[in-house]
C-alpha cells in the first residue's frame, strides 16, 4: 500500500539522519551492536504478533543467516563507516549501487531477464542519488580528505555489494 511505502521511505531517510548524527561521536562497531541488539527483538515481536512464525527449513535457514550476516553485520558496518569518512549525504549516493547489484546477480545467477526498464531504472537508481550528492556533501564541516575519501567510498561500495546481494540469497532461501 502507498501509505506503508510512504512509512518505509520515512523511516529510512530517518535512519540514515541518526546513523549521519551518532557517527560523528561514536565508533561504527558499536553503533552496528546496538542497531542489532536492539532491532532483532523488535522484529521479533513484530513477527509474532503478525503471525509470521512458521517453521523453515534448514537449508532456508542457512540462506537467512547469511541475510542477516552480510546485510546487518558487514553491510552497516562498511556503510556506516563510510558515512562518518565521508558524510552522510555523499556515502549514501553508494547506497543506489545495491538495486543495481541485486539485477545483475538476479541476472546471472537466477536466469531472471533483464528488462528495458530494469536498466532505466537502474539507471535512475544511480543518477538520482549521484546528482543530490553532488549538489552539497561531505562532513558538516565541509572537508573530507583524500585518504578519507578513498576509504569511505571503498567501503561504501563494498557495503553495496553486500547490500545487493542479499536479495538472492533471501529469493534463493523462500525456494525451500
Amino acid at each position: 500500500s502507498i501509505s506503508l511505502a510512504l512509512f518505509a521511505i520515512v523511516s529510512f531517510a530517518t535512519s540514515n539522519l541518526c546513523v549521519a548524527r551518532g557517527a560523528q561521536t561514536s565508533p561504527t562497531a558499536a553503533a552496528v551492536r546496538l542497531s542489532v541488539f536492539v532491532g532483532a527483538p523488535v522484529f521479533a515481536i513484530v513477527v509474532f504478533f503478525a503471525g509470521q512464525y512458521e517453521t523453515v527449513p534448514l537449508p532456508a535457514v542457512g540462506y537467512f543467516a547469511s541475510v542477516g550476516f552480510l546485510h546487518y553485520i558487514v553491510g552497516r558496518t562498511l556503510m556506516w563507516g563510510a558515512v562518518k569518512l565521508l558524510g552522510a549525504s555523499r556515502a549514501l549516493v553508494f547506497v543506489a549501487l545495491s538495486p543495481v547489484v541485486s539485477l545483475v546477480l538476479a541476472v546471472w545467477f537466477l536466469d531472471e531477464s533483464l528488462a528495458v526498464w530494469a536498466i532505466f531504472g537502474a539507471t535512475l537508481a544511480i543518477a538520482g542519488p549521484v546528482i543530490m550528492g553532488r549538489l552539497k556533501g561531505g562532513k558538516p564541516d565541509g572537508s573530507t580528505s583524500a585518504p578519507d575519501l578513498r576509504r569511505g567510498a571503498t567501503r561504501a561500495v563494498l557495503g553495496s555489494l553486500a547490500w545487493g546481494s542479499t536479495p538472492i540469497l533471501v529469493k534463493q532461501g523462500l525456494n525451500y
